[in-house]
């Protein structure tokens, strides 16, 4: 009778622990967005800004954040990671002196578990 206890026992461990490391886990949907110029050169240190369109829509609902902002590298990329699927807009902007600036926009469509890429081109 232990035998068949200890064997019981086992077999929930081990139905439990399949049935626990099965579940499906989901992956944060990420945007990559690019920065070029006119000429299709990588702007660095542009201003890339990710944000909800929709009156009172927001990107995170937990923390009530409207938008999020970063800057390119070297290569014009920023990279974004985000909680949720959704379609957001992107603007980025480049101040080329105090009174001139370049400016481009885009739109990104965020799926779970998928990377988007945008190339915006700012003029």
């Amino acid at each position: 009778m232990k035998k068949y206890k200890i064997i019981i026992i086992s077999l929930l461990v081990l139905t439990s622990t399949f049935y626990l490391s099965s579940c499906k886990k989901s992956k944060n949907p990420i945007a990559v967005i690019t920065v070029l110029d006119y000429n299709k050169n990588p702007v660095s240190d542009a201003e890339v800004k990710v944000y909800s369109n929709q009156q009172n829509g927001y990107v995170d609902p937990e923390v009530k954040q409207m938008d999020t902002t970063d800057v390119t590298d070297e290569n014009g990329q920023v990279t974004f990671t985000f909680k949720y699927e959704a379609i957001l807009q992107v603007k980025a902007s480049k101040e080329v002196s105090n009174k001139v600036s370049m400016e481009g926009d885009g739109v990104v469509i965020l799926t779970e578990g998928e990377t988007y890429k945008e190339t915006v081109i700012i003029r």
